[in-house]
């Protein structure tokens, strides 16, 4: 089952609750975490996609007509609403720098994507770039963008690296002629995303300066890297001829290593954010039947996966389906489901917190069922569904 093939984005992610039985894991050694709900812009829907050190939060949420905004959100200040493009709809913020600086994309009249930059002391503004349509995906603190850049008409996209004085730089491909894109930065310039090879096979890169393009390799068969931390740990997800889709952590000195899932062999994972200590943060898909699947939010670290509904308090009432980003401070953002309202959360570590003994306790299941608002929960599906 190649559930990756059948997923749909059209700005999607949010899922229904039922109820199931989770495969828990000890929290022997692992932080606990509090959760903070942030609520909307006046909609139904919200999720969270990235954070900074500072705690700063961005994604999207839906307003009181139903339609998808971009927000950030500040303790002390509540979510705000960053508006759109050329009067356009259906806008969202995907990653923010340590200066506050916020990138996404919103689609305008014309009906095409268009990658945006806001800042505290500027509205949100078109970057500018090339092509028919853009979208930026990842910022670091010196305000180096990438993306990618796209023609619906032909279904072909490139990975784009903006600056304010360069402008766009079109990253190219591993020698294909279909698609690349680029998914995150990191302080050192580094660059990471996917890329077609001159056989047309999807490849994670890793871009620098000096170097261009790097093929990662796979666990098997395709892959996509999603993140990247200041020591050139890559994150992102792959898979084989024999297994499900994997998330995966790459170093240099490693190679790609294989992070599991929450669940039985047909299960599925996929990996977002890494911060600088090595956390990684993702979702895995488990419990899979022609009835739905259970989806939780995950976070690894040092050689286990732990499902991050188990480190909440057992009476939280919440279960979060997906961590988007991870700051170095150790807090994650993701989407999560309370009393049936989806919404964006905040997972903050509770110093001196005990472990939660293992217990069989009862946790949602998660049927696949699209709301219609928030951004696709794998970045990779907007570009392939370009194709479609």
């Amino acid at each position: 089952m190649k559930l990756r093939s059948t997923r749909k984005i059209s700005l999607t992610l949010i899922m229904t609750a039922g109820v199931g039985l989770a495969t828990y894991q000890s929290a022997a050694a692992v932080t606990l975490y509090s959760i903070t709900n942030l609520g909307t812009l006046g909609g139904e829907v919200s999720g969270a996609y990235g954070i900074n050190d500072k705690g700063q939060v961005v994604g999207q949420s839906s307003i009181t007509n139903g339609e998808p905004r971009a927000f950030v959100w500040s303790e002390g200040i509540g979510m705000r609403n960053l508006g759109v493009l050329d009067n356009g709809y259906n806008c969202a913020a995907l990653n923010i720098n340590n200066i506050g600086q916020v990138v996404g994309s919103s689609y305008i009249n014309s009906g095409v994507s268009r990658a945006f930059l806001w800042t505290e002391s500027t509205p949100i503004r078109d970057l500018g770039t090339p092509s028919i349509g853009s979208e930026a995906w990842g910022i670091n603190d010196a305000g180096q963008v990438v993306g990618d850049l796209f023609d619906p008409t032909n279904g072909q996209s490139r990975a784009f690296l903006w600056t304010e004085s360069g402008g766009t730089q079109n990253l190219g491909t591993l020698g294909g002629n279909i698609r690349s894109a680029a998914f995150d930065i990191n302080n050192a310039g580094q660059v990471v995303g996917f890329a077609n090879t001159a056989n047309e096979q999807t490849r994670a890169f890793l871009w620098t300066e000096s170097k261009g393009l790097k093929n990662l390799g796979t666990l098997g068969y395709y892959s996509f890297a999603t993140g990247i931390n200041d020591v050139g740990q890559v994150v992102g997800d792959s898979d084989s001829t024999d297994v499900p889709t994997r998330a995966f952590l790459w170093s240099e000195s490693t190679g790609m290593i294989n992070l599991g899932t929450l669940g039985a062999d047909n299960s599925y994972s996929y990996s977002y954010a890494i911060n600088n200590a090595g956390q990684v943060v993702g979702n895995s898909i488990f419990n899979i039947s022609n009835a739905g699947a259970t989806q939780h939010a995950f976070v690894w670290e040092k050689g286990t996966m732990f499902d991050l509904n188990n480190l909440l308090s057992p009476d939280s009432g919440w279960t979060v389906f997906e961590a988007r980003g991870i700051n170095n401070v150790g807090q994650i953002v993701g989407t999560g489901s309370l009393d049936g309202k989806v919404r964006a959360v905040l997972l903050s570590p509770i110093p001196n917190s005990k472990p939660i003994p293992e217990s069989n306790s009862v946790l949602g299941t998660l049927a696949f069922a699209a709301l219609g608002v928030a951004h696709c929960k794998h970045k990779h599906l907007k570009l392939q569904s370009r194709q479609n």
